[in-house]
Order: structure tokens, then sequence, then C-alpha cells
């Protein structure tokens, strides 16, 4: 391996020791990096049956072998662990710069176990690393975090942190870094997970070279693709994910009114592009070794005065549901909710989806007054929206109930509450309603984190996206019901995405699975060709189902909400539409070579070499 070795620093807080390792190529060829490497630690070398919160419990924050290199949209890099939302398989990607900050300082991967005594954070340099106190730092919202720690160790350090919500144990809680830019390692509450080690933070600089196996080969290679990437993704630089708010709601995928709700087209336009950019855009913001730009930075902070500072602007995800979800239709009202997730480190997707379940649990008299403590949660109330998040983070209030997530809300409410819980393995659905694409509906049922449209991303592909090496010549029809093998190939592609690790968005530039084992290979210096690529893929989301059944997953729970299986839409593009789930579970299943399980048999585990 002359351009590639993955460094792995271990730290044990409980001992207060660090360590670090190098992972063979014999390893990295089977589970690349990212969320596979992950993946492979917590199976092989993780405790098997640990309480997420347990000091016991292993925190891994992973890059890829791509990770800030010359590769399209290489910043990104993966957070991951058992999930104390759901009690299964819990990961997370970010963009911004600490992935590829992290690795110029020497260091590919960082595993944490053991719990403090007190608040610490780490500061990872090219020297090395230290321990350090972190008490002062208690209290302190991300942006403050960072800029604390910029103070203390290094103007241009990246920070990696969570805020009160993470310190306050709410499963919701998110990983941040970027400060005021708010990117987020948002989904499965692994924030919460790190504030239960007493870690506050992981500050990383580095001036090292990233090593790259043939550098002038891939410069060349980036170099010959750049226009047409630059071309391709135009639209999404332009008017980044905003800009699909108002088609979305046009298709019938938007979620409107906790996903009850088929039609609303003036609150779209309220809270979509136009009017975004009309009222709180300033410029684009692109993470580390982007060229498309799609993030937005925004001129209006929670205190609503455009000059006090800039940060990160809502994307499509926090639009749609903290926004349609909840009938707010006030881009402001939803920025400062926005913002308030961002600070507080908490995922805006779970968020918007718990406050949008307790307006229709509250509307419909399933919520004792007891737990409400004076909250009247109603549609269309975003200062209720506000102040509930601001409870969730701070662990007081009805927001405290709310932040244990589903599994433990619905517990404790009548059966009746778990008809309109929009939920799969306890994670709340992101904004893409799964009558509207039936790949989607299949890829939430059986994806390894629960309701997720970016561990198969297929509805592109139904919309917009081709990928000829996997017979997908051209764009597919998104009521079609021959979906079971579109959405095994497409997870395992993604999972690909997640290990390398690269922006799935290079999708919209034309990237297509050969260039990511053409650079691969550039990086690494180890050959791979897209079948092989592929195959590494399988083998990672079946070896994180196999984490998933050790960890009480059964094939009765790779299921959809009632609502998204028997109520059509009566109106708009996808009226009428029901997601066949059960014929598409058994297409899925063949093409997966699954058993009777619901998962890989030993001789498809021998197959994979897992």
């Amino acid at each position: 391996m002359d351009g590639y070795k993955f460094r792995l620093l271990d730290v044990d807080l409980t001992k207060s020791e660090t360590d670090t390792r190098s992972i063979g190529s014999e390893t990295i060829q089977k589970f690349i990096g990212g969320s596979g490497l992950a993946a492979w630690l917590l199976w092989s070398e993780g405790p098997e049956d640990p309480d997420p919160l347990a000091p016991e419990a292993h925190l891994v924050s992973m890059t890829g072998p791509l990770t800030g290199t010359p590769a399209s949209s290489s910043g990104r890099h993966g957070v991951a662990g058992r999930s104390p939302l759901t009690g299964f398989w819990g990961e997370a990607n970010v963009g911004g710069t600490w992935g590829a900050m992290l690795r110029r300082a020497g260091v590919d991967g960082v595993r944490v176990s053991g719990k403090a005594k007190g608040p610490v954070y780490l500061w990872i340099t090219g020297d090395g690393v230290e321990i350090r106190d972190a008490s002062h730092m208690m209290g302190k919202d991300t942006f403050q975090t960072e800029t604390t720690l910029q103070g203390e160790t290094h103007p241009k350090a990246v920070v990696s942190c969570i805020g009160p919500a993470g310190e306050n144990g709410a499963n919701l809680a998110c990983v941040m870094t970027d400060g005021p830019h708010g990117r987020a390692a948002g989904r499965c509450g692994l924030g919460a997970v790190m504030g239960a080690k007493n870690l506050k933070a992981m500050a990383v600089f580095g001036k090292g070279k990233i090593p790259i196996a043939r550098r002038q080969e891939l410069l060349k290679d980036m170099e010959g693709m750049m226009k047409s990437i630059q071309e391709m993704s135009a639209a999404i630089r332009r008017a980044g994910t905003p800009g699909i708010v108002i088609p979305q709601e046009e298709l019938g995928s938007f979620p409107i009114k906790n996903y009850a709700q088929d039609r609303w087209p003036e609150g779209a336009q309220k809270i979509g592009w136009p009017s975004m950019e009309e009222t709180l855009f300033i410029q684009n913001y692109r993470c580390a070794g982007c060229v498309l730009g799609c993030g937005r930075t925004v001129g209006m902070n929670a205190s609503n005065d455009p000059k006090s500072g800039l940060t990160g602007g809502p994307e499509y995800e926090t639009l749609a549901l903290l926004g349609a979800n909840l009938l707010v239709d006030d881009i402001r009202a939803v920025q400062r909710m926005n913002e308030a997730c961002n600070r507080l480190g908490m995922d805006v997707i779970e968020a918007g989806s718990l406050i949008g379940f307790a307006m229709e649990a509250f509307e419909k008299g399933l919520l004792p007054s007891d737990l409400l403590e004076g909250m009247e949660p109603r549609w269309g109330d975003g200062d209720v929206a506000l102040k509930l998040i601001q409870q969730m983070g701070e662990g007081k209030g009805f927001g405290k109930f709310l932040a244990q997530g589903y599994q433990g809300i619905l517990e404790a409410l009548p059966p009746e509450a778990g008809e309109i819980a929009m939920q799969v393995k306890g994670l709340g659905f992101p904004a893409h309603d799964p009558r509207a694409y039936n790949s989607t509906a299949l890829s939430f049922a059986t994806s390894n984190r629960g309701a997720c449209h970016l561990q198969g991303f297929t509805h592109v592909f139904e919309r917009a996206v081709t990928e000829p090496s996997l017979g997908i010549h051209e764009v597919l029809d998104r009521l079609g019901t021959e979906k079971g093998k579109m959405v095994a190939d497409l997870q395992n592609l993604m999972a690909v995405y997640d290990s390398l690790s690269v922006c799935k968005f290079n999708l919209f530039a034309g990237v297509k699975v050969k260039d990511l084992a053409r650079w691969f290979g550039m990086v690494t210096g180890m050959e791979m060709d897209y079948k092989e690529l592929l195959l590494a893929g399988e083998r990672i989301f079946n070896l994180k189902r196999l984490l998933n059944f050790r960890w009480g997953v059964t094939p009765d729970m790779d299921t959809l909400p009632e609502r998204m299986l028997k109520t059509a839409k009566k109106e708009g593009l996808s009226k009428g539409n029901l997601p066949p789930l059960e014929k598409m579970m058994k297409q899925y299943c063949q093409a997966r070579g699954w058993d009777a399980s619901g998962g890989p048999d030993p001789n498809k585990r021998g197959e994979l070499g897992i």
C-alpha cells in the first residue's frame, strides 16, 4: 500500500490513554473505509451487546480513502455506533472540512471508548493527540464551542462537537462540525453517545499531505471531468437542495401535516427557493473539495438580526420537516428553528418528525395534560415549535419527553399513537413520501438505520439519474412495482459512497461507479474494478444487517406505518398510489440472496467473506 494506509486513533477515556495503529490492505479492500470500516470495527472488535450510552460502547468517526483528496466532492466523513435513539445500527455522514483536516493531521479515523471522569475534548495534530479539560465549555452551543477551541488551540482548527442536546442526553442529539456553517452528522442520536462519554469535542489541525499513490494521474483525471461535472451540477449549485421544495410538493413527495395532507402549494412557494433567495440567501457554501456548492449561507440568525452574523441556511429536509410537516409557512421561523437545532446540536429531521407527531397527537387528544406541562403544539405555530426544540436540547418540559424518540414515546402513549408515528425501526421519516416513489418505500423499510432516503438514494434514479453499470440506462418509473433488485443494488452503491467517503450529489454531476473505482485505485494503489467495489458495498450492507440482528432487529420490522400502505393520496401527481411493499420485499430478499431469516445465511456470509 504505497499510497494509502489507514491510521486509526484509539482513545480510551476511562484510562485517559490513546494509541494509533494501521489497518491492513486486506481489510481495506473488503470494507474500504468510512462507514464500512466502522461496521467492521464494531462487529469484530466492539462489545457484543452494549448499552449505546454505556462507557464500553464504541463511537467511531471515520474518513474514507477519498476524503480530502482531489476526487470530486470528497469533504465527507462518517460517525457510527449503536444508536441510543433506536437501539440499532447508527451512522451519520457529514460534509464540511473536519474529515479532510483530520487526514492532514495524519489520522484517518478515531474510535472512542470509555467515559472521562469529567468533560474533556481531544486536540489532534500532526504531533499527536491530547486529552484536555472541557469543563469550561459545558453548556456552550456548537458555534461557541468552535470559537472557544480555536482560541485555545489554533485559529484554523476544525471542530467536531456536541451542543447542550448531547450533554443533556437527548436521543436525537447529533455531532456538528464547522461552527456556524452548521454541518451535521445528524441522524441516529450519536451526539448523545458522545455526551455520555463526557466528550465535548474533537478539534483537529494538520499541515500534512494526504498520501495519494498516483497523484498526478488523479489530478489529470479530475481535470478532464471538471467541465462536465460543473455543467451537470449547475442546477444544484444555483439553488441547492431548497430548489426541490416546489417540485417535491407538486409530485406528492413533500411531507405535509405529518404526511396526512396531500397538497400545500401556497406554503411551498413561501418556504421554497425563490422565497429563500429573496429573504435570507447570502452566498453558497462548499465543503472541502467541492465544486457543487449546494450549501446555503444566510444572513439571519436566531435573534432575527441580519447584521449579527452569517450562518448555515436550511436545506430541503429542514424546510420540509420544520416547515411543511408542521404547516409553518414563514421561512424566517423555519430558519430560527434550523439555527436553534444547529446550535443545540440536534437532528433537524428527527426534531421536525417528532414535533409533527406531537401536533397530530395533540389534535387527536392522545397526549396527557401532565406530559404537556401547559404546552399546546398546534399546526402552524412556529413559536411553539421553536420552544419545543429548545426544550428538547435543554432537557426540559414536554420537549424532554419528545427528545427520547419514538421508541420511548410510544411506550408511554395509547396504542393509537403508533398509527400516526411516521417512523421505521424508531427513526423518523425524512422528507420523502414513499407513496410518491415505490422504491423509497422499500428502501425505507430495509435501511439498516431505519427510515432513510440516503441509504439507497433510489428516488433520484426515478427522477434524474442513471447508472449503466447497474443496468439503469434511463430514468426509471417511480410508480413501477419491480423494485427489489434496483433497491438492493443501489443500497450497495450507497454503502460504497459512504465508505470511500464522497458526496452522493456526485450522482447529479454525472459521476459513475466506474469513476469511483478508478479514483480508489489512483489514491490507494490497490486496483479494484467497479464490480469488486460493488461487492464490497454488498458486504458492508450485509454486515450492518448482521449487527442489527445482534442488537435485536427482526424481519417483521422491515415495514412502514399503515398510513403509507393503506391511505392513498386523493389529489396530486401521486394520487391513488400505494406501494406494494410485500411484493417488493419478496423481490428484494431474492435479489439479496437472503433466506427465511431475512438476512444472509452461512452460505451467503461465506460468499461475502463475513
